[in-house]
């Protein structure tokens, strides 16, 4: 329900009672599910110390699906702090046992999570390649669940791939499995996903519906994440549409469900898109300010320059610079170079706005 608060204190009871009891098997759950709920909030040092916790537990009793489940769910969470090498270790652990044992739920999750790490790397092919092994595996066992993510996952590879058109069929086939099975949840992520997908196809008002309806779904089962993003999505189609005060309206709601269910991340994306649409409408000190804000909680999450919402040529530009000496002497000069015809270039359009400003008056 995203009601992550919650479940934290439930789970938080169960722990200490297991511990109570010394019942070592419930203490591992336990502690792997606080796992979750904390990487749910975007709170992933803490997720990574429960994970390890209850991974020492399962591997001391010789849980080893359950050593697997930890492996996994620790690859996810250094997978969102951009670590992508070690969750790719990780997840490569899981599945070496899941198959050892002959688990196959864990064998899809495993291949399922190693997919998403090779789409955040951008080598999508090999991402496809994994989440069509995870949805082969997914069908075969009947897992209708397993099926919907997995297809769903492959149209986010499509999408990142500029393969709008794949990536709609994708997410239709999951939005389908997932009404069928009565999967709310599953239902407004796809619903979001294809409302992304026809957003890149600049087909704004159809990705508005896509979006409302995920919302509406979002509100009506309680979940604030998926809220928040379907929120978030629509400040985006609005802000694109160049009706910036709606989008700042539902960046705003976006931004109060992320600090009230406390994820930092989603908090930070809110911020850095609140200062954007503020830039947009030449409200460059509010705009300054929650750029600001959204840098601070990055740094504070202590995650790498990839996680960060800049352009792919910033990073490379930063990573560039970072090479040496000469690299960064180099970056310099540009930068002293560029920056006058950056400063022009902002002058030029805020004279434009004004005298657009001046016509309309």
């Amino acid at each position: 329900l995203g009601r992550y608060q919650e479940a934290i204190a439930f789970h938080q009871q169960s722990l200490e009672i297991a511990r109570d009891i010394g019942d070592r098997q419930v203490e591992a759950n336990s502690l792997g599910n606080l796992g979750v709920a904390y990487d749910s909030l975007g709170r992933y040092q803490e997720a990574i110390a429960f994970h390890q916790q209850s991974l020492e537990i399962a591997r001391d009793i010789g849980d080893r699906r359950g050593e697997a489940t930890s492996l996994n769910n620790l690859g996810n969470a250094y997978n969102a702090l951009g670590r992508y090498q070690e969750a790719i270790a990780f997840h490569q652990q899981s599945l070496e046992i899941a198959r050892d044992i002959g688990d196959r739920q864990v064998e899809a999750n495993s291949l399922g999570s190693l997919g998403s790490v090779y789409n955040a790397l951008g080598r999508y092919q090999e991402a496809i390649a994994f989440y069509q092994q995870s949805l082969e595996i997914a069908q075969d066992i009947g897992d209708r669940r397993g099926e919907a993510n997995s297809l769903n996952n492959l149209g986010s590879a499509y999408y990142s791939l500029g393969r709008y058109q794949e990536a709609i069929a994708f997410h239709q086939q999951s939005l389908e499995i997932a009404r069928d099975i009565g999967d709310r949840r599953g239902e407004a992520n796809s619903l979001n996903n294809l409302g992304s997908a026809y957003y890149s196809l600049g087909r704004y008002q159809e990705a508005i519906a896509f979006y409302q309806q995920s919302l509406e779904i979002a509100r009506d089962i309680g979940n604030r994440q998926v809220e928040a993003t379907s929120l978030n999505n629509l400040g985006n189609a609005y802000n694109a549409l160049g009706r910036y005060q709606e989008a700042i309206a539902f960046y705003q709601q976006s931004l109060e469900i992320a600090q009230d269910i406390g994820d930092r991340r989603g908090e930070a994306t809110s911020l850095n898109n609140l200062g954007n649409a503020y830039n947009a409408l030449g409200r460059y000190q509010e705009g300054f300010a929650a750029s600001q804000q959204a840098i601070e909680i990055y740094q504070e999450l202590n995650l790498p320059l990839d996680a960060y919402p800049i352009p792919n040529w910033l990073k490379k530009l930063v990573k560039f610079s970072e090479r040496g000496k000469l690299h960064l002497m180099l970056c310099f000069v540009g930068g002293l170079v560029a920056f006058p015809l950056v400063l022009i270039g902002e002058v030029l359009l805020i004279l434009y706005r004004l005298v657009v400003r001046q016509i309309k008056g």
